[in-house]
């Protein structure tokens, strides 16, 4: 989840850091990182040594009709990436809000001409959609969002999807709203946010235990090709204090 308030967000190295490996043939490594907030993230990607292959920045949101509300672009930061080698793939989200992201899917044509409008305006490389709270009643229409914009997206561009982890192979609530198969089959990768096992509201726990995530792969592995999936990793933690009130602390 990504109901993250930016003044926790670590800033001694690129803001909620998601590390993932894409394991084909060649054992080959992909990291990216999600970019949140107002900070300069030019110097911070120039600290990982050149070890990420993409950043997702915040540039894409949704507005109440569900159309594309379109955050400031840095174009400057988009120039100093690809001189870098690093490609530029903005993240939809719905930021947790249930009815932006039906919206959305119920305009999945419109919306999606507007994201790749934008991607060609902007010079950018591709959209990582993620929309998130949605449930089981709406498989069908996120898969046809995910179909319909790769239909319209230019050669070159790609679109990656971040999808619930689902350790207990759940088919309702939140897990439902993601069908690993096809949605595995059209992206170009799934990021599996295998974080928050615990949460804000839930009963104190690990973030993400070894047998959570070990877990959430096998069944993911089920679906989706080794070679298009992708290990999202908490780089935070919480505490609990004795009147349940949680905070988040994030490590770097």
């Amino acid at each position: 989840m990504k109901k993250i308030c930016i003044k926790f967000l670590c800033v001694t190295l690129l803001i909620a850091v998601v590390y993932m490996n894409i394991f084909s043939i060649s054992q080959a490594k992909f990291n990216m990182a999600y970019l949140y907030g107002n900070y300069d993230y030019i110097s911070l990607v120039e600290r990982t040594k050149g070890a990420l292959n993409e950043v997702s920045p915040s540039y894409f949101d949704l507005d109440a009709n569900g159309n594309l509300q379109l955050n400031v672009v840095d174009a400057k930061l988009v120039t100093n990436m690809h001189e870098k080698g690093i490609k530029v793939v903005p993240f939809l989200s719905n930021h947790w809000d249930r009815a932006k992201g039906r919206r959305a899917l119920q305009n999945a044509d419109k919306l999606a001409t507007q994201i790749v409008n934008a991607i060609e305006k902007y010079h950018l490389d591709g959209v990582n959609i993620d929309l998130e709270n949605l449930t089981e009643v709406d498989k069908n229409n996120y898969t046809n969002l995910v179909k319909t914009i790769k239909r319209k997206l230019p050669t070159g561009k790609t679109i990656s999807i971040a999808v619930a982890a689902n350790p207990k192979g759940w088919n309702t609530g939140w897990q439902g709203s993601y069908d690993y198969k096809e949605l595995g089959t059209i992206a170009d990768y799934i990021m599996l946010m295998a974080y928050d096992e615990h949460y804000e509201g839930s009963e104190a726990g690990p973030i993400a235990s070894i047998e959570f995530v070990e877990d959430s792969i096998k069944y993911a592995l089920k679906y989706i090709s080794c070679d298009k999936l992708v290990l999202g990793v908490a780089f935070y933690g919480r505490y609990w204090n004795r009147n349940t009130r949680i905070r988040r602390i994030w490590s770097c």
